[in-house]
């Protein structure tokens, strides 16, 4: 069976291996007159280079949306950076600091990272994880002031397109979502 994930490649992997110790000892196979010179050995450099090439070309997504907050811009930066207000609006405990380069975890460790950059009651930047991936995915959150309170703008980079569809609706439904009901 096959996986369906780019994540998993046991496969693509074993094939590599077997690969790898058929072309340590090419020379002798084909000398031998047990292997064809270039037919097995091209053909697995090709497919290789093929399954390498699609996970590469994975399509990344990025999400932009404005919500509206009914509260204050400082407000707003507090509910999202201090653990104990974090939790009175998700209902979860958070770990999280503004100090740049630290860990943070919410959702209980559904959503984990790093915090890159804060400007107080403006600005928020982290790197989520997600296994597996190189690219980095960034989060900026913008806070501008708002005749109804703050417009929250937000930025999220290099979603995978496989998940895309749900991070979306976690940005309107539970972050922002519920962020906004809490001050409804």
């Amino acid at each position: 069976m096959a996986c369906s994930n780019y994540y998993c490649n046991w496969e693509n992997d074993f094939i590599f291996i077997i690969y790898n110790i058929l072309k340590s000892c090419q020379a002798e196979l084909v000398e031998a007159g047990l292997f064809p010179r270039r037919c097995f050995f091209s053909n697995i450099g090709r497919l290789r280079q093929a399954q390498a090439d699609t996970i590469k070309a994975t399509t990344m997504k990025d999400f932009k949306k404005y919500y509206i907050v009914p509260a204050q811009p400082e407000e707003v930066y507090l509910a999202l950076t201090l653990p104990h207000t974090i939790k009175l609006w998700t209902g979860e405990d958070a770990e999280m600091n503004t100090e740049p380069g630290s860990e943070f975890s919410l959702w209980e460790g559904s959503i984990v990272g790093k915090n890159i950059a804060f400007e107080k009651d403006k600005k928020i930047v982290q790197q989520w994880y997600f296994d597996g991936q190189e690219e980095a995915s960034i989060v900026t959150i913008k806070l501008h002031p708002h005749k109804q309170g703050t417009s929250a703008e937000l930025l999220h980079t290099n979603i995978p397109d496989e998940v895309y569809k749900d991070f979306a609706e976690g940005w309107d439904e539970s972050y922002f979502g519920q962020l906004i009901d809490f001050y409804s």
